[in-house]
C-alpha cells in the first residue's frame, strides 16, 4: 500500500492551509499522486482547480449514501484501492487531526503509512472572527454525528458541517432538551469570508444559509439554569447538602457553604431503611399506574445511590463511578447470549442463562449454596418464592403433611389471579385470630425447608 497524505484545508480560503500543505500541492510535482479532496464546495479546492491541479471529488458519495456510516466506509474503501496503485494526497476541510470521520478511519485502519499535515481548525478560526476566548475547552461535534449525549453544556460545543436545514431541525430538538428555548447561539456561515450573527436556539432551523460552511457554537450553560438537570447537577447539590465544596459552577444559585445539619450527619447506616422504603414507594406508583408519581419516586430512590456515593467518595471507600463501572461489567458479564457467544430463545433460558453465569462468578457450586446466598432480609414471602422456584428447578419435590395437601389442593382447584389476593388476605387474618405473626412462622418453615433440601442435595 503507498503512502496516504492527509491535508487540512482550513476553514477559509486558500489562506487557510499551513506552509507545507502549500508547498506540497502546488510546489512539488505531483504528477505521479492521486489528489482527493472530500468536497468541491470548499473554496481552497476552487483554487486549486482554477490554478490546473489535476484532482477529483468525494461529493458523489454524499448524494449516493444510504447513511453517514455506509458513507464514511465506502470513502475510505475507495481510497484504499486509489492507494494501491498510487500515492494518495487527500484534502478535508479544517484540521484533519478534529472532527472528521473520514481520517480517524484512515488514521486506525489503513495499514500503510500517513502523514498529516495539520492547519488551523474550525475552533481556532471561529475564535478568531468572532473575538470569543474559548479557554475553558471546546466540544466539536460534527452535525452528522450529533448525539445528544456527546454535549457537555459545562463547555463550548461546535457544531461543525451543518450542511442540511432538516437535520440541524433535529440537532435543534434535542439541544431544547438541554437549553432553554431563547438560549443565545452563534450561527457561523460563508466562505470565505465567514460571518456570524447571534440567534436565539428556537431559530436554529430558520436560517437562510446551509452548507458545509455552517457551524454553530453553544456557549457554557450555566449549571442550575439548565431546562434539564443531568446527574452531575445533582452531585453538586448533595455535595452542597453535605458541606463539601462543589466540583463545578453553580452560576447564581446562593446556597449556605456550611450545608444541611441532617445531611452532613447521615452514615451509611443511617440512612439504609431509606432504601427500603423508597423501593416501596416507587412499587406503589407502578401499581397506581401514575406516572407523574413513579418519576417523582424513582428519583427519590436516585438521591439514595446518589447519597450513598457521596458518603463513600468522602470517606475513599468507593464512588459513583465505581457503582455504574460494577453494574456495566455485570450486565455484559450476565448476557453472554447478548454479548458473547451463547444463545437464549426466550426469557427462561435467559434468566438460566444469567444464573449460571452468576453461580460461576460468586463460585456457588450447589442449589444449596445459591439458596443461602439470598439476602437474609428480604421479606419472608418473597425469600419462600425465591426458594421454592430455585429447588423445583433442581427437581426436588417437597413432601407436605397431609392438611397443607388438602389445602394445597383446594387452591389449585379455586385460586386464580382475581381471588389470590383475597385468599392471602385471608391467611393473614387467620394468622391473627390465632395470635400468631405470620412473618415470624413463614420464616421458620422456609428455613427449615431449605435445610430439608440441602440434606436431600448432598445425599443425591
Amino acid at each position: 500500500m503507498n503512502k496516504i497524505t492527509i491535508i487540512g484545508l482550513g476553514y477559509s480560503d486558500i489562506n487557510g492551509l499551513s506552509v507545507e500543505g502549500y508547498r506540497i500541492l502546488f510546489e512539488e510535482n505531483n504528477s505521479a499522486k492521486k489528489i482527493i479532496c472530500r468536497t468541491e464546495t470548499h473554496s481552497a479546492v476552487r483554487y486549486m482547480m482554477q490554478k490546473g491541479i489535476k484532482l477529483e471529488t468525494l461529493d458523489r458519495f454524499y448524494e449516493n449514501a444510504e447513511s453517514f456510516d455506509s458513507m464514511y466506509d465506502s470513502m475510505y474503501e475507495y481510497i484504499c484501492a486509489q492507494a494501491q496503485s498510487n500515492e494518495v494526497i487527500l484534502c478535508v476541510s479544517g484540521s484533519p487531526a478534529v472532527g472528521d470521520i473520514l481520517v480517524q478511519k484512515i488514521t486506525e485502519n489503513y495499514p500503510g503509512e500517513i502523514k498529516t499535515v495539520p492547519c488551523e481548525g474550525a475552533a481556532e478560526y471561529i475564535s478568531s472572527v468572532s473575538g470569543m476566548t474559548l479557554c475553558e475547552g471546546v466540544n466539536i461535534i460534527p452535525a452528522h454525528l450529533f448525539r445528544k449525549d456527546t454535549v457537555n453544556t459545562r463547555v463550548s460545543t461546535l457544531i461543525s458541517e451543518a450542511d442540511n436545514k432538516f437535520l440541524v431541525s433535529e440537532i435543534k430538538l434535542k439541544l431544547l432538551e438541554m437549553y432553554p428555548d431563547d438560549f443565545e447561539i452563534l450561527y457561523f456561515y460563508g466562505y470565505p469570508d465567514t460571518k456570524f450573527a447571534k440567534i436565539p436556539l428556537f431559530d436554529m432551523d430558520r436560517q437562510k444559509l446551509y452548507d458545509f460552511s455552517v457551524n454553530f457554537v453553544i456557549l457554557p450553560l450555566d449549571n442550575f439554569e439548565k431546562k434539564l438537570y443531568d446527574i452531575g447537577a445533582l452531585f453538586e447539590i448533595m455535595r452542597i447538602l453535605r458541606g463539601q465544596n462543589v466540583e463545578a459552577s453553580v452560576g447564581s444559585l446562593k446556597y449556605n457553604p456550611c450545608g444541611c445539619s441532617w445531611d452532613k450527619e447521615q452514615t451509611h447506616e443511617s440512612i439504609r431503611q431509606n432504601i427500603i422504603e423508597e423501593a416501596y414507594e416507587v412499587v406503589e406508583a407502578i401499581n397506581n399506574n401514575d406516572i407523574d408519581n413513579l418519576i417523582e419516586e424513582l428519583g427519590d430512590m436516585l438521591l439514595q445511590v446518589v447519597f450513598h456515593s457521596q458518603i463513600a467518595a468522602e470517606t475513599g471507600e468507593f464512588t459513583f463511578s465505581d457503582v455504574v463501572n460494577g453494574i456495566v461489567k455485570k450486565l455484559i458479564r450476565r448476557h453472554p447470549h447478548v454479548f458473547g457467544d451463547t444463545t437464549a430463545n426466550d426469557s427462561k433460558q435467559a434468566l438460566d442463562s444469567w444464573e449460571q453465569v452468576k453461580r460461576e462468578e460468586k463460585n456457588i457450586k450447589s442449589t444449596a449454596a445459591s439458596i443461602l446466598s439470598l439476602p437474609k432480609d428480604l421479606p419472608p414471602f418473597t425469600k419462600a418464592c425465591k426458594i421454592i422456584r430455585k429447588t423445583q428447578a433442581f427437581g426436588y419435590n417437597h413432601e407436605y403433611s397431609p392438611k397443607a395437601s388438602e389445602v394445597i389442593h383446594s387452591l389449585e382447584v379455586n385460586a386464580d389471579n382475581d381471588n389470590i389476593a383475597e385468599i392471602l388476605f385471608a391467611v393473614a387474618d387467620v394468622c391473627r385470630k390465632m395470635d400468631i405473626n405470620p412473618d415470624v412462622e413463614l420464616k421458620k418453615y422456609t428455613d427449615a425447608y431449605a435445610k430439608s433440601f440441602a440434606e436431600s442435595e448432598s445425599i443425591n
